[in-house]
């Protein structure tokens, strides 16, 4: 009788019916590091990899909670990148496409694929359609390589996916993330300077040259875009899908003479975001304004009151909240295809869903993530000018459970968030020209919220003009959707 090998057993635990889920998963993905190891080909340690991610699924029944549908979820965090690369390795990029769609964005995956009238995952034909308007680009840290792949939409699987190897290895990537959370705000170190001091904008202009020189360099040099746009040809788009804790990184920010850029959770997101119809310019002439300078336990935010008096002096029949608390605010969104908040913004490391902003009632009644999710609404463009809302921990990075990925969610077709602590002051000059850049000619208070990216992106290089040493000021504010 033969004795059976460790990747055998493994493969066998991952097999097992009467065992869990999450262990099946780790035994499959076991089975397919020993299949390496051993030197067997790359498609048997595909072949283990497409087994674990058929079991994704499984890993949030609907019965569980929301907080246990997080934990669950997060136990296979590693599984989307792990996959993408043994696809890569088998010389499948198109399949490593396809299984990042399936292990990210799960817990959103049943409202989406209902909303779209879809029940199985998308083909890589089906996902390049999606990159029709422009590429979609998965950047990933595997265990032994790092890669972009870049969804062309070409409509032969062969075409539809380029790969673009990166130089970088795993310490490149935790030293930096580590850092940039460090010199933002988002982990407190007294070791660190304060944004505004000369070493750390150096070091934080510094990283920006590494990712246009380690990540995206590459990818626009490989799609032709490696040279400021001329006026004639004007700027592409690019949607950026970063997996993992690579959500950390701005990228946008290291391309902003190249391309206009926007960010994804998935392609089937991105769908779902241009599912929604567009409002007519004159429909939105009316944002609900909420605007919460001083908050019961919190700094002080000036600012605030500034965006707040510059978008009703721009739209006269914007209706501003008096003292704005968690079920006027809910109750007017629907009525409002656009919504700005400008207020705090916080994020629950715990218990993402609970992630909030700050109204009047925050610490007796707060508005979460958890609120917006169960929103179903029509609305055009919510601009979230709040700390850290498009952040979410290393945990539940591919699940996007931010304010941000909340309100899209929920129906808005465009989301600006942003993804660390953003300066009180210079959000307000972003914002008058984030508005002005929307408004349509000879119309006055009627905007385009079609053209949310690309105002998003001129507001950040006039900012970027306006303080070119300091991008914790202008690095932070990120677009989502179509």
């Amino acid at each position: 009788m033969t004795e059976a090998t460790p990747r055998q057993c493994c493969y066998d635990a991952g097999a097992h019916p009467a065992a869990s889920v999450g262990l099946r998963i780790g035994a499959y993905r076991r089975a397919a590091e020993l299949a390496v190891e051993a030197g067997r080909t790359p498609q048997e340690a595909l072949a283990c990899i497409e087994a674990a991610v058929d079991l994704v699924p499984g890993v949030v029944p609907g019965q569980l909670d929301r907080a246990d549908q997080e934990y669950e979820i997060s136990s296979v965090r590693f599984l989307a990148a792990h996959a993408a690369e043994a696809a890569v390795a088998a010389g499948r990029p198109d399949r490593a496409v396809e299984l990042l769609e399936r292990t990210r964005g799960v817990l959103a995956a049943s409202e989406l694929d209902r909303d779209a009238g879809h029940e199985r995952p998308l083909t890589i034909r089906e996902l390049g359609a999606i990159a029709a308007d422009g590429p979609v680009v998965y950047v990933y840290e595997g265990l032994t390589r790092f890669d972009a792949l870049i969804l062309t939409g070409a409509q032969e699987p062969a075409d539809a996916v380029r790969l673009v190897p990166l130089a970088i290895t795993k310490r490149d990537i935790g030293e930096r993330i580590e850092r940039l959370l460090a010199l933002v705000g988002t982990v407190p170190d007294d070791s660190v300077p304060d944004p505004d001091d000369p070493a750390a904008r150096r070091e934080l202009l510094a990283l920006l040259d590494w990712l246009r020189d380690r990540v995206t360099g590459p990818v626009l040099a490989t799609l032709g875009h490696a040279g400021r746009p001329d006026g004639a040809s004007g700027w592409s788009r690019i949607w950026w899908c970063p997996v993992g804790e690579l959500a950390f990184f701005p990228l946008h920010a290291a391309c902003l003479d190249e391309v206009i850029s926007s960010y994804v959770i998935t392609a089937r997101g991105l769908r779902y975001a241009r599912s929604h119809p567009s409002p007519e310019p004159d429909a939105v002439s009316a944002p609900l304004v909420v605007a919460v300078p001083d908050a019961p336990d919190a700094p002080p935010l000036p600012g605030a009151n500034l965006e707040a008096s510059a978008i009703v002096k721009a739209f006269p029949r914007a209706l501003r909240l008096e003292h704005p608390t968690k079920e006027p605010v809910l109750a007017a969104l629907p009525d409002h295809p656009v919504a700005h908040f400008a207020c705090h913004g916080g994020v629950d490391v715990d218990e993402p869903s609970r992630s909030q902003l700050f109204l009047y009632d925050h610490a007796d009644d707060p508005l979460t993530v958890a609120d917006i999710d169960s929103l179903h609404l029509a609305g055009g463009l919510a601009f979230l000018s709040a700390c850290e809302t498009a952040l979410a921990p290393a945990k539940l990075a591919n699940e996007a459970v931010h304010i941000t990925g909340a309100f899209q969610l929920a129906g808005y077709q465009h989301v600006v968030g942003t993804l660390w602590q953003v300066s009180d002051v210079p959000a307000v000059r972003l914002t008058r020209d984030f508005y002005a850049a929307l408004a349509v000619p000879g119309r006055p208070g009627a905007v385009d919220v079609s053209r949310a990216a690309a105002a998003l992106h001129d507001a950040t290089r006039r900012l970027r003009d306006r303080y070119p040493n300091s991008p914790a000021i202008w690095a932070g504010h990120i677009h989502t959707g179509p």
